[in-house]
Formats: C-alpha cells, sequence, structure tokens
C-alpha cells in the first residue's frame, strides 16, 4: 500500500481545488453552408419585447428573513422567506408574498409603495414606481401566520444592499460574453420570475425550481393521459420547463427569447404520513418490518432523500403540520424499542423517549425507525409514525425501483408535431405565454425561421463500399467481421505487452497480431514481459525510448479499481 500511495504521489494523482470553468473564450462562430435543400422550421423560441407604457427599472434589494421565536427556549431561527409549499394550489396570492402573511402584504405594500414583489432567493426583486422609498421596511406579525406550538411571532426585514443592483433594457448586452462565466445572468434571471407570475397565480399550477410549471388539470391537452402507478402512489404531471436566451435574431440583431419545452414527470403523492406509503410500496404494512430486511432495503431505495413533515399531532389536517419541521429521509434503522439516545447517566429508548418527552404511544414500536436531518441540523432517529410526505416532490431516477423511467419515456414519445401543438397548449395553460406581464413584458407568438437540410454526407467503409444512405433500410457496418478490413489499415511495429501482478497467457500476443493482421493492419511481434506494479512507472519510461506506439497491459480480473488510474495517470506524465 505504501509503494502503491508513492506511486500516485509521484504521478501528481491528489485531490486538487475544482478550477473555475467558463473563463476560455469560446471558439468564433462557424459561418452558415448556404449548400442544401431550403426547408422552414417552426421553433419552440417567443421573442420578448417591451410593451406599454412602464419602462422595467430592475432594483435589487437584500436578503429578507423571518425570525421565529421560541417560546420556551427564547431562540431565534432565521430562515429566509419561501412560499410554502403549497402556495401555489391556493391561487389567493396575488402580491407574490405567502398567503400565511394576513395584513403583511398590504402593510409591506404600504411601508414600500411598490406594486408587485418578486422573490428571489436570498434576495427581492422590485419593480419601484417612481415614489419609490429607499427606507428600510420591517414588519412583525404575531397572528394567522404559523400553526406550531412554540410559535411567537414573525419579523420581516427587508432593506436595500449596500451596493443596489439596477438594469434597465439597455444592460442586455452583458448577457453576451465570449467567455461564460463572465456573462450578467442576473437579467434573464429576473425576467424569468417575472414571466412566471401568471403561473404563480394561477391554482391550477404546481412550480418547481421556478422554471418548471406543472399543470394539476390535464383533461384540456389531448396529447397527455394520466399515468398512476398503484405501488407508492405515483402519478404523472404534464408542464412546461422555460429558459430565457439571448439569441441573434431574424434581422441579425440580438434579442431576448423565451425557450419552452414539455415536461412529464412523475410525483410522489401528497401529504400521506409514511407507514401508509410504505404499505403502498410493500402491498400492506408488516409492523415488525427490519431495515435490513429485502422489503426495507427496496422501500429505502424508493424513499431515500425525500423530505417529510414532522408531525407530532398525527393530524391528518395539513393546516396542522405545513408549519412544522421538514426533514429529509436518509435511510431507516432499528425499530424505535431497540434504537437509544443517550443520557447523562443512562440510555432510554426512542420509543420511551417520545411517551415520557411528548407522550405520544407510538402505534408501530417494533417497526423500523427513520434516519432524518432537517436542513443545517443534524441526523435525527424519528419514529416513521410521525412523518408525513411533503408535497409536490418528484421521482428522481434513482428512486424509481420498477419500471417506471420506460413507461415516462414511452408516454412522452410523439412525432414533431403532435409534441409541439402540446407544448405550445401547455404553455398557454400555465400562463407563461401572456403576451402583457405586468404591463411591460411581451411574449411573442413561436418563431418561424428558414434552414437548410446539409446535403448527405459519402460513408466509406471496407473495400470502397459505399453507404446507401437513400435506402431507409440500409445500415452501414459497424463489426468489422461484417464490413471486412479497415478503411485505412495502420502500421503498428513497435509494441508492447505487459502482464501486471499475473502470469503470461500462451497464445494471447498471436491471437493479437492474427486479428490485427486479418483486419489489414501491418503488425508485428510484440515483446511480452511480466512486471509488478511498482514496475509501472519505469515501463513507460523505457516505452518513451523506444519509441512504442502501443502498451497492451493485462491485468487479473481481481486488480484493485484504483490501479488502472494509476497506469494512465503515469502514462499521462510522462
Amino acid at each position: 500500500m505504501e509503494d502503491l500511495t508513492k506511486n500516485f504521489q509521484d504521478c501528481n494523482v491528489n485531490d486538487e481545488p475544482k478550477k473555475k470553468l467558463g473563463l476560455v473564450p469560446l471558439a468564433p462562430k462557424v459561418d452558415r453552408n448556404p449548400e442544401g435543400t431550403p426547408v422552414t422550421l417552426h421553433t419552440n423560441l417567443r421573442k420578448l419585447s417591451k410593451c406599454g407604457t412602464q419602462h422595467p427599472c430592475l432594483q435589487l434589494f437584500g436578503e429578507n428573513l423571518i425570525r421565529l421565536l421560541d417560546s420556551r427556549r427564547q431562540r431565534s431561527h432565521h430562515r429566509v422567506l419561501q412560499f410554502p409549499r403549497n402556495w401555489s394550489k391556493t391561487g389567493q396570492s396575488q402580491t407574490f408574498l405567502p398567503t400565511s402573511f394576513h395584513g403583511g402584504p398590504s402593510a409591506l405594500s404600504r411601508a414600500s409603495n411598490c406594486r408587485d414583489y418578486i422573490l428571489r432567493s436570498p434576495s427581492l426583486f422590485v419593480q419601484p414606481s417612481k415614489a419609490q422609498s429607499k427606507k428600510e421596511i420591517d414588519i412583525t406579525i404575531q397572528k394567522k401566520v404559523s400553526s406550531a406550538r412554540n410559535f411567537v411571532r414573525a419579523e420581516f426585514k427587508l432593506a436595500a444592499v449596500a451596493e443596489t443592483y439596477q438594469a434597465t433594457s439597455n444592460d442586455m448586452k452583458r448577457i453576451a460574453n465570449a467567455c461564460p462565466a463572465l456573462a450578467d445572468k442576473t437579467f434573464p434571471e429576473a425576467l424569468s420570475i417575472f414571466i412566471s407570475g401568471p403561473a404563480y397565480a394561477n391554482s391550477n399550477v404546481i412550480t418547481i425550481n421556478g422554471c418548471v410549471h406543472y399543470l394539476l388539470d390535464t383533461s384540456a391537452i389531448g396529447f397527455f393521459k394520466d399515468l398512476y402507478f398503484p405501488e407508492g402512489g405515483l402519478y404523472t404531471a404534464l408542464g412546461a420547463a422555460k429558459g430565457i436566451k439571448y439569441l441573434e435574431g431574424k434581422d441579425k440583431n440580438a434579442s431576448l427569447y423565451m425557450a419552452t419545452e414539455l415536461k412529464v414527470t412523475l410525483f410522489h403523492p401528497d401529504n400521506i404520513p409514511l407507514p401508509e406509503l410504505i404499505s403502498q410500496y410493500l402491498g400492506g404494512l408488516d409492523e415488525r418490518l427490519s431495515a435490513t430486511s429485502k422489503d426495507g432495503l427496496y422501500v429505502t431505495r424508493a424513499l431515500k432523500g425525500c423530505e417529510f413533515y414532522l408531525n407530532y399531532s398525527r393530524s391528518e389536517t395539513v393546516s396542522d403540520f405545513e408549519d412544522n419541521l421538514v426533514v429529509k429521509l436518509h435511510g431507516f434503522s432499528n425499530s424505535a424499542t431497540n434504537s437509544f439516545f443517550e443520557r447523562e447517566e443512562s440510555s432510554i429508548s426512542v420509543a420511551d423517549h417520545f411517551r415520557e418527552k411528548y407522550n405520544i404511544q407510538l402505534k408501530y414500536p417494533s417497526l423500523m425507525t427513520a434516519l432524518a436531518k432537517p436542513k443545517g441540523g443534524r441526523l435525527m432517529v424519528l419514529p416513521v409514525e410521525l412523518l408525513v410526505l411533503c408535497p409536490s416532490q418528484k421521482v428522481t431516477n434513482e428512486r424509481m425501483v420498477n419500471n417506471e423511467q420506460s413507461e415516462l419515456i414511452r408516454m412522452s414519445a410523439a412525432e414533431p408535431n403532435i409534441r409541439k401543438a402540446a407544448t405550445e397548449d401547455v404553455v398557454k395553460a400555465v400562463g407563461i405565454a401572456s403576451s402583457n406581464v405586468l404591463g411591460f413584458i411581451g411574449v411573442g407568438q413561436p418563431e418561424t425561421v428558414n434552414g437548410i437540410v446539409l446535403a448527405k454526407p459519402k460513408i466509406t467503409f471496407a473495400d470502397k463500399k459505399v453507404a446507401s444512405l437513400n435506402d431507409p433500410s440500409a445500415k452501414v457496418p459497424t463489426d468489422f467481421r461484417r464490413a471486412g478490413n479497415f478503411f485505412e489499415p495502420k502500421s503498428l511495429q513497435k509494441w508492447e505487452i505487459c502482464y501486471v501482478e499475473c502470469r503470461e497467457m500462451p497464445g494471447v500476443p498471436e491471437e493479437l497480431v492474427r486479428s490485427m493482421a486479418g483486419n489489414g493492419m501491418s503488425v508485428s511481434k510484440p515483446t511480452v514481459r511480466s512486471i509488478r506494479e511498482q514496475e509501472v512507472q519505469k515501463v513507460f519510461e523505457n516505452a518513451k525510448q523506444a519509441n512504442y506506439q502501443l502498451i497492451f497491459f493485462i491485468i487479473p480480473k481481481h486488480f484493485n479499481s484504483k490501479k488502472p488510474h494509476l497506469l494512465m495517470a503515469t502514462g499521462k506524465k510522462i
């Protein structure tokens, strides 16, 4: 092991800090090829323009915080202002602030004299009026904000940062830069948030990550057929993703465009208790289910990474726990009777701890417990019956345990014209294709551009045979045994076979030479040697001095998976 470590050090194989990418200018744009068959292309790009009499002016304000005070410990908790998870379903908040702030939006509106508030974590974009006041905004609300038992009050504070960011439509040129890392992305990000305004206010839309908007009711979209997976209660949703691009237009002038794309995504069920969710995956709940059993590992794979509300009340009413602590599931552990918390002088089981401290008698004390972690907190051992799955969570590829991915691909596959029509229907339904957004952004119709179909290439393979590309059933052979000789066979005169930590295999050199020569190569017999791992660097040094064209390493099946990296690193260094 020491020798291996030394070899890695000699090869400069270590953990280096990641370099910032995008600082090297991109290659210059290639001239268009004028030759080909002219065609008309229908795109998913919509040009953005200024409309109305308002002049957009964006001002960036500093981090806005809510402070929640614990009534028992008098400890303040700060978190960046966020929309509640069910915010997009309520359709009640028209001022882009959480619905739970009853009285808060109007107070904030009076204090700032602003018309719209657009959240951009951890900052806030404001579209100010001419009478915009730059004073700090400080609001304290004590009622109708949180249902948490230890809630005292919420304090909201908004202040301009030391160096405020202001931009107008004349600053669009800063978006384009030959070095991608130096491009100013703030302007398109702000416009993207503004354009999402109608989607945020649409009660039929769920918004994920601020840029993908999913329809709750897809009955008006003929392209889409709902898929439901009883195992896990998974359901599909149809949505549209958008991106703001700075592109060259038809008139050769650069303009802002909105690109849209159809999304078909699988979601976990909303607000379902974890024991019921486990039962859906396994077809019933075994109250003695172990984390290390086959079923336990299956459930772990299906749910790892999901977020859950911590619901001590075990109420089924969402409003009773939606403000509670949110934890991310990392896995499962022993049962509540066999998992213990350490005390100063003794230990106590998880079941006894919740009975003594919270007066909660667990219904499933023999069921595996959950290992979960709140954001910024430590790993916790929690009874599964106190966890409720948070809504609007996508099923990632890692959590697809059956054939869900292939079913999604099959369902979303369609001919281009059908898919484009469906994309337009969804974009209009979610509300991001409005011709007038907030009185100053105009979203145009999908662009139509002229293009050309390039002439088909001439592909020649073995024995100077030419591929017939006009025949749709014709295939170019990629198997050399079918194709014949290499089209341009190379000459291999000086090369070596090295057996690393294994015995020589009789007949291998001859078979390699025979196979290469049979495909038209001019090849000589190789030099053969057996080496130890410590001699790798010496092999490359000798090969460099002897002008070898190829070193063919043969390693045993049980060879450590890290050692091939040593071979490559050593060769690269030399």
